[in-house]
């Protein structure tokens, strides 16, 4: 075992595994990213498509009271 940073206490390995690491850290941050996109957009969605109805009455209701 060496001594990285203080007191953390790793076994020797190479580059490559420690470059796997990081890579596989990043690889599932992106994934959870990206589940939490998909699923706020099947959330919203329909919210967004219920405003863009309210709002369009609205403006066709005030469109047809000054004519």
């Amino acid at each position: 075992m060496e001594r990285i940073r203080g007191e953390q206490l790793v076994d020797s390995c190479s580059f490559k595994e420690v470059i796997m690491t990081r890579l596989d850290r990043l690889v599932g941050c992106a994934l959870l990213v990206v589940v939490v996109v998909v699923i706020a957009t099947h959330i919203f969605r329909p919210l967004g498509r219920k405003t863009k109805d309210v709002f369009g009455n609205v403006a066709n209701q005030m469109d047809t009271q000054q004519k």
